[in-house]
């Protein structure tokens, strides 16, 4: 069955009913739990640590392709980040800024060019607007077409029978691992966030994206052509632009290209703390996203499988194996209240309209 990340609160909600708690999330292809949810007073503890993770990955990396696809103790942290769960420790650097910016716009004699915020590649591959600061988007954007290009280049694996075979040969698993056949890699599902949050920057902000693109392979010498791309847009637009970027060095080759840079810190640890329902989620979705699976008190939540399209990943879909009956036919009723609740509103709007 194919569900949303919303129709995951059912889940977290059935477990609770039934007494399971807490909810525990496990990468089905290691012995050990990445971290656990209480649904009853919203706390995530119980998260796995780098040596757990890391002695995991170690057994089951004989195979080129593993040491590759395997997820690591940095691809937890990324899903704490993306999801918005674990929070930059700039943060408060960054919406004071932002209310300077708010109050200076107000003085054009005080600030006579108009602002633009400027992304670095990092910052959509953390998700650091739609999950961090969406109320920059009040602001205008500028996306260096350097950055989209970076993104878009890692698009391009999926997994080959050859992939899969090294999967089944560690961990068995055939049920889970046939799903992922012609699937994303990680490297690529890892992209594909990336490109989501350029998408949703360009739908929800005012946003220009520059046509600017290189074969430049070196990272240091293509951030310093994007910094240069944004210092061009500057001078040419007469507008200031203002980086956001979690890279230290990218914040040097910003001041030497003659823009101001607002440096993202990245959280250091992952600890016990309270989590809205919301939140817990955007979490459990990520990581499956970003891990390909992931077992939730056994039922299994996969973020590849076998005919995803490009509406299951806007749309942020899962598909859920091995759940009960009932808990099936719970998401389905509450499929069709949606749905009546949709068209009483369509109806009611109707009405007010024919009324005017």
């Amino acid at each position: 069955m194919i569900i949303t990340r919303d129709e995951l609160a059912a889940l977290l909600n059935w477990n609770y009913m039934k007494g399971y708690v807490p909810v525990r999330v496990r990468y089905p292809f290691y012995n050990c739990d990445l971290y656990s949810y209480d649904p009853g007073n919203f706390t995530l503890r119980d998260i796995a640590g780098d040596r757990e993770i890391e002695r995991q990955r170690r057994k089951h990396e004989a195979g080129h392709f593993l040491r590759r696809d395997l997820p690591t103790h940095y691809d937890l942290q990324d899903a704490f980040v993306c999801s918005g769960v674990a929070r930059f420790l700039t943060e408060k650097d960054v919406l004071k800024k932002y209310r300077e910016i708010m109050d200076e716009v107000r003085d054009p004699f005080f600030r006579p060019k108009a602002p633009f915020i400027a992304i670095d590649t990092n910052v959509a591959y953390y998700r650091g607007i739609s999950r961090h600061f969406p109320y920059l988007t009040s602001l205008p954007f500028i996306v260096s077409g350097i950055v989209v290009q970076e993104i878009d280049s890692r698009i391009h694996e999926k997994y080959s029978p050859r992939h899969l075979a090294e999967y089944v040969r560690e961990f068995g698993r055939r049920d889970i691992v046939e799903e992922f056949s012609n699937g994303s890699v990680k490297a690529s599902r890892r992209a594909k966030i990336a490109l989501s949050e350029i998408w949703y920057i360009m739908n929800h902000a005012r946003c220009m994206r520059t046509e600017t693109t290189t074969d430049v392979e070196d990272k240091e010498e293509r951030d310093r052509l994007i910094a240069e791309d944004y210092r061009e847009v500057a001078d040419k637009w007469g507008v200031e632009v203002i980086l956001l970027t979690a890279d230290r060095d990218m914040a040097f080759h910003a001041n030497a290209a003659g823009i101001s840079s607002i440096p993202l810190r990245l959280p250091v640890d992952l600890r016990e703390r309270v989590v809205s329902f919301e939140r817990a989620t955007d979490l459990i979705y990520t990581t499956a996203y970003i891990f390909g699976a992931v077992e939730v008190n056994g039922v299994h939540l996969l973020g590849v499988w076998r005919g995803k399209g490009s509406e299951d990943a806007f749309d942020e879909r899962m598909l859920m194996l091995d759940a009960t009956a009932n808990l099936t036919k719970v998401i389905k009723e509450l499929r069709a209240v949606e749905v009546a609740i949709g068209e009483l509103q369509e109806e009611e709007s109707e009405r007010l309209e024919g009324n005017a």
